[in-house]
């Protein structure tokens, strides 16, 4: 369903930005209407599965593999438990290198963990799945749970989990996790006070701007700050480019640098992948 909008606007539009979802990012970047003709593709850093190499496609925020350091440096800052963590991801290719990192990173550390990979396909059985693995988490002894997945998939796994006596924290890459309307629905289905901390490429809506509060007329959500934010990086890119043709957006943005605003600098360094920073959400 993704390629069949992203397929259109190829055929329409300048430039394709992928921002919601890590398998639809993946695979429009992917589609031969696309990678095959040429458009330049941005999104936000998620899987580097199939996207390396691909000289249209440039991530302008870290990917999950490359926030795997700074995930375990929030967790230690933010004292969250260090005796056995989970790593809870997508059992498919496009999150392999999330969680090869994060367990790099942790058997680096000496932190035991234990690796879960679920199936967080949106079917008639998810919230079985998920209340399955939120009873696993529940009576795995586990502190800490890395989380990277469908938010539907956190959101039924951690109600069961709660209701369970579950009482460690969640931690995890950004983007989608410490969206509002998932951390809101999250809340509603636990019983007592459920703990995560997760990166973004953005602050949070409390750090939201005076000019982007003036500019919105005071009527905004958190995902209407991050496409500010997302809005500045295409600005950046667009005044980087030698020529508002496809062909030079896409030749200037390996040599360009994104001051942005909202989100962290972005520099490709020649390459692809450009993000620089991020910043820790706590819900």
């Amino acid at each position: 369903t993704a390629r069949d909008v992203c397929g259109p606007m190829s055929r329409r539009d300048f430039l394709v930005i992928g921002a919601a979802g890590t398998d639809q990012i993946q695979s429009c970047a992917t589609m031969n209407d696309i990678a095959g003709k040429g458009v330049p593709y941005l999104s936000a850093g998620v899987t580097t599965n199939g996207l390396t190499g691909l000289r249209h496609y440039f991530a302008i925020t870290l990917t999950y593999a490359q926030q795997a350091s700074l995930v375990l440096r929030n967790a230690q800052q933010q004292g969250l438990g260090m005796k056995k963590w989970a790593v809870v991801t997508s059992g498919t290719n496009n999150f392999k290198d999330a969680r090869e990192a994060m367990e790099s990173v942790l058997k680096a550390a000496k932190v035991p963990y234990v690796d879960i990979q679920v199936d967080a396909t949106n079917d008639n059985g998810i919230q079985q799945r998920a209340a399955a693995t939120g009873t696993q988490i529940a009576t795995g002894g586990y502190d800490t749970v890395f989380l990277d997945t469908s938010p539907g998939y956190f959101i039924y796994m951690s109600g069961t989990a709660s209701k369970q006596g579950f009482t460690g924290t969640y931690t995890g890459p950004g983007v989608t996790m410490t969206e509002v309307t998932v951390a809101q629905l999250v809340c509603s289905a636990t019983v007592g006070v459920v703990k995560a901390n997760f990166l973004a490429p953005y602050p949070g809506i409390d750090r939201a701007s005076q000019e982007f509060k003036t500019a919105t007329g005071n009527k905004y959500d958190d995902i209407y700050w991050s496409l500010w934010g997302l809005s500045q990086s295409l600005e950046s890119a667009l005044n980087a480019s030698s020529s508002l043709t496809r062909e030079g957006f896409i030749a200037s943005m390996p040599g360009a640098t994104l001051a942005n605003g909202v989100y962290p600098p972005t520099r490709f360094n020649g390459g692809h992948f450009g993000g620089t920073g991020v910043y820790s959400q706590r819900m």
